[in-house]
């Protein structure tokens, strides 16, 4: 399973973080199930190493490293993490 969510704005405006997450390990017994086929794995790989190349990373909030797309980190867009009371994300130049 891949599941990915978008950042999107609060009420103030300000984008709130989203998420990429790959389910690469089988559930339950491994002797049974024989483990994520190879092309799975392969295609989970690609997407991070795409996702590592073209966007910046962000300082670091709570021990996590943000990747934010290109054009919002030009637009200059304030971002924060996600939650009630979301830390504020900087962005590497």
């Amino acid at each position: 399973m891949i599941y990915f969510l978008r950042s999107l704005p609060d009420d103030e405006g300000e984008l709130r973080s989203g998420y990429f997450w790959a389910e690469t390990e089988a559930a339950g017994d491994n002797a049974r199930t024989g483990g994520k086929p190879v092309p799975f794995l392969r295609a989970v790989r690609e997407l991070q190493e795409m996702i590592k190349a073209r966007y910046r990373k962000s300082s670091p909030v709570r021990g996590l490293t943000y990747f934010v797309g290109p054009s919002t980190a030009r637009m200059g867009t304030p971002l924060r993490e996600e939650g009630r009371k979301g830390e504020p994300v900087r962005v590497y130049r």
